[in-house]
């Protein structure tokens, strides 16, 4: 009798701890599934999101700020000369591009800095 009693004991404990177990054993999955499928998903389109959105904003600030030079190099420099203002702002985005091209890393092949 007393198998009997430890039989039933260890049935109800079994049955007890059978719903327990399968809903960790779920968890579990859906937690693996969410780490290595769902998170690299969601960091790719945030990356994608706030990279174009610093595209945006950069190239909104590039475009006031020469906005700003040729109308500052316009009224305060050359008096309404507007062309001059042109020429002046194409030359210092011109050096700026240079002085970007001549720091660039060069590519693999590239002994030097340029020829």
């Amino acid at each position: 009798m007393v198998d009997d009693e430890n039989s039933a004991e260890r049935a109800s404990s079994f049955t007890d701890t059978w719903p327990a177990k399968a809903a960790d054993a779920v968890d579990q999955g859906v937690d693996l599934v969410r780490e290595k499928v769902v998170r690299p998903i969601i960091l790719a389109a945030r990356s994608v999101v706030f990279g174009l959105l610093i595209i945006t904003l950069a190239i909104t600030v590039v475009v006031f700020v020469s906005v700003l030079l040729v109308r500052i190099f316009s009224v305060y420099l050359f008096h309404d000369q507007v062309w001059a203002s042109y020429l002046g702002v194409g030359v210092i985005f011109v050096v700026l591009g240079y002085v970007l091209w001549r720091r660039r890393l060069p590519a693999k092949g590239e002994g030097g800095r340029g020829a």
